[in-house]
């Protein structure tokens, strides 16, 4: 099916009305009619098959808009013989181009009434205020090749259908009710002012089970939902959201529970508290995986807790601002599985990277960053790995690498090959750790005939804080491969006691 073009104007729209463009076409079309003879100032002669409407008055109240003018005004009068436009225009002349606007007045005519296809796009007028008094549930899905639009017109930015030079976002108000905008799979929405879903659980905008969605310069803010201004649930995910702004006011300004959102990207968002120190700005909760790139949290009033996240959740922070609280301490239970990744933090030395698991941190030390221990010889950054309380034996705080493989791999040759990782203490231990509190161990394919891994452990052990200690492990691959290799510390000494590493594996 084509794409279709729809226009909604809630002042002077009719739901009755196709909410279409005349001639048909987008914001950019090109096409337009062109006046006939006894055209003037008050009156438009239409070419005689050009219009659609065969009946008096069916384009009263509908926006003309004369390109040639460069003006636009609604049309008080329509007779269909002869198809004469009644609008009042001042200086129209024979050859003047125009087309109309027959807007529909509702959201919900677009979204659920009328029948989507992937790629039509609805275009919201600027400046205006939208009370549906129910929610707005998008019944129809675009697909991975074209999203369906949702769009608040904006005139800098060249969506200015009716010309008013406006670039306020419209306001779409659910006015303390129970409602929300229910979302489907790939849609996209831009330049829309979401606020007050007040009395329900699911905030301004709900996501459940859905998939591909791309978010521009949305507000979403002043709810006092249960779960926040946004919530998001079950597997809903891959969705992109840029320049956004959320505020809520009850709740989290962004609620992700049991999938939500997951594998999704925010990026140039701001995340604001409505009064200063309430309300968390980011909550995730159960196999969230995210990534942020200039963000903000607490612009202008900061958060009681900028994120909370529990149970498996993996989040990338790149050049983001944090300006309260910004999660609260891990603890055995709460941060199970959990990672985040935090490169060029905003107010800290280029090339900063802090790795925060359920365990620990990992903190990157090199030239120009505010720990620069190094090994000399070595590489040029290291490791800095201070455990949480809870750690031990049974639970180890590792090296990560990345969410999925927390192990580094070394190609080696089907012979054998020594590997070895180079220690230092850090910070004051009272006793130092054993050789099975702490080791680098290797993990490698031993036998071909049957399959057979193997993992072997260093022995050495840490004595001062001053000595790089070379820890190594020796391996017999069978067949040439990686090896895997990971560090593991077993034991807590202290909140700021912990171990370097230097990154560089040396192999002989």
């Amino acid at each position: 099916m084509a794409i279709g073009y729809y226009f909604i104007d809630n002042l002077r729209g009719n739901d009755a009305h196709t909410g279409l463009r005349e001639p048909a076409g987008d914001i950019t079309s090109v096409t337009y009619y062109t006046t006939e003879a006894g055209t003037d100032a008050t009156h438009i002669n239409c070419p005689t098959a050009a219009l659609v409407e065969t009946v008096d008055g069916a384009y009263n109240g509908d926006f003309l808009y004369n390109v040639t003018r460069g003006i636009g005004a609604l049309i008080t009068g329509f007779t269909h013989t002869g198809h004469i436009i009644t609008v009042a225009i001042a200086g129209m002349d024979v050859g003047d181009t125009f087309y109309i606007l027959k807007s529909w007045r509702t959201i919900n005519k677009y979204t659920t009434v009328t029948t989507r296809t992937a790629g039509d796009k609805g275009y919201v007028r600027a400046n205006q205020r939208h009370e549906p008094g129910v929610s707005i549930t998008l019944d129809e899905s675009g697909t991975v090749i074209l999203r369906i639009s949702l769009i608040g017109c904006n005139a800098t930015q060249g969506i200015d259908p009716w010309h008013d030079a406006s670039d306020v976002s419209p306001v779409i108000d659910f006015n303390t009710g129970a409602y929300y905008i229910d979302l489907r799979n790939y849609w996209y929405l831009k330049n829309l002012d979401f606020k007050r879903g007040y009395s329900n659980t699911y905030g301004n905008i709900y996501l459940s089970n859905v998939q591909g969605c791309l978010f521009e310069y949305i507000i979403c803010r002043d709810t006092t939902s249960t779960r926040g201004g946004l919530y998001s649930t079950g597997y809903s995910g891959n969705h992109i959201f840029n320049y956004c702004t959320f505020s809520a006011a009850g709740n989290n300004s962004i609620n992700a529970s049991s999938g939500g959102l997951s594998d999704s990207k925010f990026n140039d968002c701001t995340f604001d508290s409505p009064s200063a120190g309430t309300q968390t700005g980011f909550s995730a909760t159960g196999s969230v995986n995210l990534q942020f790139n200039n963000c903000i949290w607490g612009a202008s009033t900061s958060f009681a807790q900028d994120l909370s996240m529990n149970y498996n959740t993996y989040h990338i922070f790149r050049n983001c601002t944090f300006n309260g609280t910004k999660y609260s301490t891990p603890s055995s239970t709460a941060y199970c599985g959990n990672l985040i990744q935090e490169e060029d933090p905003a107010g800290s030395a280029i090339g900063t990277c802090i790795t925060t698991t359920g365990l620990g941190t990992i903190t990157k030390c090199a030239a120009g960053l505010t720990d620069t221990t190094l090994r000399a010889g070595g590489g040029t950054s290291s490791a800095r790995m201070v455990p949480f309380s809870f750690i031990g034996v049974l639970a180890p705080f590792l090296l990560n690498s990345d969410h999925y493989n927390n192990a580094i791999k070394i190609w080696c040759a089907a012979a054998s090959t020594v590997i070895t990782i180079y220690i230092r203490a850090y910070g004051t231990w009272s006793t130092y750790p054993t050789a099975a509190q702490l080791f680098i161990s290797a993990d490698y394919l031993s036998a071909t005939s049957p399959y057979t891994r193997t993992t072997v452990n260093s022995t050495a052990v840490l004595s001062d804080t001053t000595t790089w200690v070379p820890f190594s492990v020796t391996v017999v691959p069978a067949v040439a491969g990686f090896v895997n290799l990971q560090v593991n510390l077993g034991l807590y000494k202290g909140a700021s006691t912990g171990i370097y590493v230097d990154i560089v594996p040396v192999i002989s």
